[in-house]
């Protein structure tokens, strides 16, 4: 069943579902990858140098549905996600695997993962 938000250009929940699994949390940080402070003699910056693009951590958790998609990423290869990890820019250069933790537990929990991507604008293969 679909949701229908009234009043605003809100988003409820997980923007779009991911190959591989059921998302429960989906998060991107963006950054400058070089952020270099030049002390002057009192010790307080005066210059300041820093990237003009985004580099991007993406934090994804879920429990897993399938040996596709997300869970059949490697360490060299960009990783294409569903979900807008470019709201405020950082498009360009790929999704890198930085580490993933597996999770499985007794009882009625589900066999998880959290996954932790990372990207550097003029880094791509």
């Amino acid at each position: 069943m679909a949701t229908t938000i009234i009043g605003g250009n809100a988003q409820l929940s997980i923007e779009a579902a991911e190959t591989g699994i059921n998302v429960s949390s989906f998060k991107v940080r963006y950054y400058p990858e070089i952020d270099a402070k030049l002390a002057g003699i009192t010790g307080e910056t005066i210059i300041r140098g820093r990237s003009s693009d985004f580099s991007r951590d993406v934090s994804i958790s879920g429990e897993v549905t399938g040996s596709d998609g997300l869970m059949a990423v490697t360490l060299t290869s960009a990783v294409s996600v569903a979900n807008d990890a470019a709201t405020f820019g950082g498009a360009g250069g790929g999704l890198y695997l930085q580490d993933v933790t597996e999770t499985q537990t007794r009882g009625e929990n589900w066999r998880s993962i959290d996954m932790n991507l990372t990207s550097n604008p003029l880094l791509s293969d």
